[in-house]
């Protein structure tokens, strides 16, 4: 990601702090709509859940201008959690429902350069979770 992306994922991620409650909520209702099957594994207390999530983000946000810091961090949670991350999809389907999400939560819907740098953003996140995984199923 160059700096210009940086820049607008964490801008329009401090626009979002007002409602950063909703995220988690809308996120998980959203993935768990494209895959149902996910139900078990998230079983747990919702709100804790989606307190989580908003401050993994707010980490990943805040640390794409260290990716050299983030990398190691992100790569150990998808080692923890490597069962989430494997499935068919699973992935395509958590970026799909955060980008849902994160623009239904704002007040404002995302500009195309927004919405690409947070899929960049994303995609960035998710390779490395997907490297901690495939090193912890190894």
């Amino acid at each position: 990601m160059n700096s210009a992306e940086i820049a607008l994922v964490q801008a329009s991620f401090r626009k979002l702090l007002p409602v950063a409650h909703r995220v988690g909520t809308l996120f998980f209702a959203k993935l768990l709509e494209l895959h149902p099957e996910l139900r078990q594994e998230l079983d747990g207390d919702r709100v804790t859940r989606d307190r989580r999530l908003v401050q993994w983000v707010a980490l990943a946000v805040n640390g794409l201008g260290h990716p050299a810091t983030l990398t190691p961090v992100v790569r150990r949670a998808g080692r923890r959690s490597a069962e989430l991350f494997l499935g068919d999809g699973r992935l395509e389907a958590m970026g799909a429902a955060l980008l849902w999400a994160l623009e239904e939560a704002g007040c404002e819907p995302f500009t195309l350069e927004t919405r690409n740098a947070w899929n960049r953003a994303y995609w960035f996140l998710a390779n490395l979770l997907r490297d901690g995984a495939l090193e912890a199923a190894a």
